[in-house]
């Protein structure tokens, strides 16, 4: 029997808002909102027993951002994993 994968498919799977557009563009009552909004659904992933999320986003006009996710199809289709590109002038600031 042969394990033959699905293809990769990107997924919409979270949702995402820029601090600064929220500030730039929400009330102070709809923040209020957004944010109990955030603590609600924190506490009922608590009830369940799920970890908070922690994630990294790369946002499209990044130069990254496909390297990024041919590295995630590469991981989750068994594939050869490709790697980030050998930039030798980037540093990491650790901020």
């Amino acid at each position: 029997m042969t394990d033959i994968k699905a293809p990769f498919e990107r997924e919409n799977r979270y949702l995402v808002m820029k601090r600064k557009d929220i500030y730039q563009h929400l009330s102070a009552q709809q923040r209020t909102a957004l944010d109990e909004i955030g603590l609600l659904i924190a506490e009922r992933r608590q009830d369940y027993g799920k970890q908070p999320l922690d994630c990294v986003v790369i946002e499209s006009d990044w130069p990254e951002y496909e390297t990024v996710w041919k590295m995630l199809e590469a991981r989750m289709t068994g594939t050869k994993k490709a790697s980030p590109p050998n930039d030798s002038t980037s540093t990491s600031t650790g901020g």
